[in-house]
């Protein structure tokens, strides 16, 4: 039988895994095609069993595309001064 301070402990890990990492899982969830937020809370407590509020939820989503635009931002900044985005030339 395990140790009940066993079980709390690892519960305690769990929550704090997700909680420090959700951003990464909600990134997950929604990478492959666009998802209202109310399907995020019904997917991310289906599959790691966090009961997302929609007050959590559209903050963190903002905070999200704010941080994923400046890295865009920072991408283009950094390649136009390099004398532009390069692409494959194509060939027939």
């Amino acid at each position: 039988m395990e140790n009940p301070t066993d079980e709390v402990l690892e519960t305690e890990l769990k929550r704090r895994f997700l909680s420090a990492f959700l951003d990464l899982l909600i990134l997950r969830l929604v990478h492959t095609q666009p998802t209202w937020g109310y399907s995020i809370i019904k997917k991310t407590e289906a599959s790691y069993g966090v009961k997302l509020r929609h007050g959590a939820l559209y903050p963190m989503l903002n905070t999200l595309e704010n941080k994923l635009l400046d890295i865009f931002d920072d991408f283009l900044k950094e390649h136009i001064s390099q004398g532009g985005i390069k692409t494959k030339e194509k060939t027939e």
